[in-house]
C-alpha cells in the first residue's frame, strides 16, 4: 500500500500512476496484463514499472525494457506504437522472472501524463478504465 501511495504522489508531477497485480504466477515467474488509459497526446512514451519484490528480467513484446535496478524497469515504445492519443488505451502483457514463487504488485507510471482517472489509481486484475471520450469538432460554416 505504501508503494501505491508513493506512486500517487508522483502522479501530481506529470505522470499517470496505477497499481497492477499479477494475473498468473509460478515458481520463478509471473504474468501481468496492463491496460493503461491515455489522457494526453504522446509522441513516444516511457512506462516505469516499480515492483514490490525483486525481479531479474522482463519479457515484453510491445516495448524495449531497460532494468534500472532489481525493483524498477523502464519500458520504451517501439517504432510502431510510439504515438498514443487522448482516449487510447496502452495495452501490454509482460512476463517477469525472479527467484522463488514471486507475486509482486506493480506500480505503473507513464512519463508526461497526468492521472487520467481523476482519483484513485488502483486497478484490480483484468480491470480497465473507460477511455476518455473525444469531443466532436464543429467547423463553422463558410460565410464568405
Amino acid at each position: 500500500m505504501l508503494l501505491a501511495a508513493l506512486l500517487l504522489l508522483v502522479a501530481g508531477t506529470g505522470t499517470s500512476a496505477l497499481t497492477l497485480h499479477a494475473v498468473n504466477h509460478w515458481g520463478g515467474g509471473f504474468q501481468v496484463e496492463a491496460n493503461v488509459p491515455i489522457c494526453a497526446e504522446l509522441d513516444g512514451w516511457k512506462v516505469h514499472l516499480t515492483f514490490s519484490e525483486d525481479v531479474d528480467t522482463l519479457e515484453v513484446w510491445v516495448a524495449d525494457a531497460t532494468k534500472v535496478n532489481s525493483r524498477e524497469f523502464i519500458l520504451t515504445n517501439k517504432d510502431f506504437n510510439g504515438v498514443q492519443h487522448n482516449g487510447d488505451t496502452l495495452s501490454f502483457t509482460f512476463l517477469g522472472h525472479g527467484t522463488g514463487d514471486i507475486d509482486p504488485d506493480v506500480g505503473v507510471t507513464v512519463e508526461g501524463m497526468a492521472d487520467c482517472s481523476g482519483g484513485g489509481g488502483t486497478l484490480a486484475p483484468g480491470e480497465t478504465r473507460p477511455p476518455t471520450t473525444r469531443r466532436p469538432t464543429t467547423v463553422p460554416p463558410n460565410t464568405g
